[in-house]
């Protein structure tokens, strides 16, 4: 018998209907063989059940049909990150992780794979906007509700592609919209505060290569003299220096194409990296033999890479100390954007520098710095009607 309808008894009295397919033989645990059945329960009538067992045996027919598995969300999405962490960056991987474990395990882990409804994703989401912090109880941010839906919906998709689920419940939900929040530059005081407080200090480069190319901290960190060719003033970004939660440390290519990128540099740039490398030079010198062959721009005083982390703590200390205390590093990275897009810049030329995949991803972070060239065009366009209306012959509208 392939399947079949019946109905059965509830506690509180009454009656339903529940469609039943044969799946075949399966091993019990005492290590025999029994027949396997799945049973699709609630339905009110007799017709509403036999209707999706015939479309059950229909998916049977043609090769279709998901066994129903009762593997749990988290053993599930144990299973799913093993499998795509070797395609993964550390970093993200780390994320991922992160966010299984302690945003998405405690809520839906016990949940079986095959029971897991889009109304439940939809309850998840709005608990966690509201009550998901289990440090303070409040909300998480949107942008982190957004991340955690986007990861399940890249799980739930691979476990469609492996037939643990006929669908993905996470596309009949809703996505988060994060709200997008204005990037800060650095106003031209403060920067000039930043490089004053600075000069004689192992931050002055770093600070002022953010400031002039735009650069990632990873990127700055990981750069090579090899990366830069001082007779046609340009640097290329082949790779960046990353740091695990571990504490572990690993160089790594850059993201994509268009991060793999050549910068062009200014004079004042190209002079600070000369004084810098003759300075690390005398260094190396006194080292000898014994000093590392990273051959990086930024390192540590013994050659060895500077991780990250503690780059950002020597950072947050000194912003402290000068009392720009709200100035993010990365905010150097705002403000080089800003000012180029500012004076004119092409935004294709500016998104080539920052290594954006393409010119829209720079809009959308500094449309706001781009909201006066409406007003400048029609200024350009009045002055234009204007010279046209003044020569000789030309009439003035009504």
């Amino acid at each position: 018998m392939r399947g079949h309808v019946r109905d059965y008894d509830l506690k509180k009295g009454g009656k339903l209907w529940a469609a039943i397919v044969y799946e075949g033989k399966r091993v019990a645990r005492n290590g025999k063989l029994r027949d396997s059945y799945r049973w699709i329960r609630g339905f009110r009538t007799r017709k509403a059940a036999q209707t999706q067992l015939n479309k059950l045996l229909r998916t049977i027919d043609d090769g279709t049909y998901v066994e129903q598995s009762k593997q749990t969300v988290a053993e599930y999405l144990d299973r799913w990150l093993t499998t795509v962490k070797p395609s993964l960056g550390d970093k993200t991987f780390e994320r991922y992780k992160q966010l299984v474990e302690v945003n998405i395990n405690p809520r839906l882990g016990p949940i079986q794979m095959c029971k897991l409804q889009p109304v439940q994703l939809a309850e998840f989401y709005t608990w966690s906007s509201t009550a998901g912090n289990r440090r303070t109880g409040k909300g998480l941010s949107t942008q982190t509700v957004l991340h955690i839906h986007r990861l399940l919906s890249k799980a739930l998709k691979q476990a469609v592609m492996w037939q643990l689920r006929p669908t993905n419940p996470a596309n009949a939900v809703q996505a988060p919209r994060p709200v997008r929040k204005e990037v800060k530059a650095v106003e031209e005081d403060r920067s000039t505060l930043l490089l004053g407080s600075a000069e004689n200090t192992v931050l002055y480069l770093p600070i002022l290569m953010g400031l002039c190319t735009g650069m990632r901290r990873g990127e700055i960190l990981g750069l090579r003299w090899s990366d830069i060719d001082f007779e046609n003033s340009r640097l290329t970004v082949n790779q960046a220096l990353g740091q695990t939660r571990a504490g572990g440390l690993k160089f790594k290519p850059t993201k994509n194409k268009k991060s793999h990128r050549t910068i062009a540099l200014p004079d004042c740039l190209i002079a600070a990296l000369l004084e810098h490398r003759a300075n690390q030079d005398k260094i190396r010198k006194l080292f000898g033999p014994d000093y590392p062959k990273f051959d990086l721009v930024m390192p540590l005083a013994d050659g060895t890479p500077w991780a990250p982390d503690d780059f950002t703590d020597a950072y947050i200390a000194f912003s402290r100390r000068i009392s720009t205390r709200d100035t993010r590093f990365h905010d150097l990275r705002h403000t080089h954007a800003s000012e180029l897009l500012r004076r004119g810049i092409p935004l294709r030329t500016v998104s080539q520098r920052l290594g954006h995949a393409n010119p829209t991803v720079t809009l959308n972070i500094y449309a706001h710095v781009m909201s006066g060239d409406d007003e400048r065009a029609a200024d350009t366009v009045d002055e234009m009607i204007k010279k046209q209306l003044e020569k000789k012959g030309a009439k003035k509208p009504r």
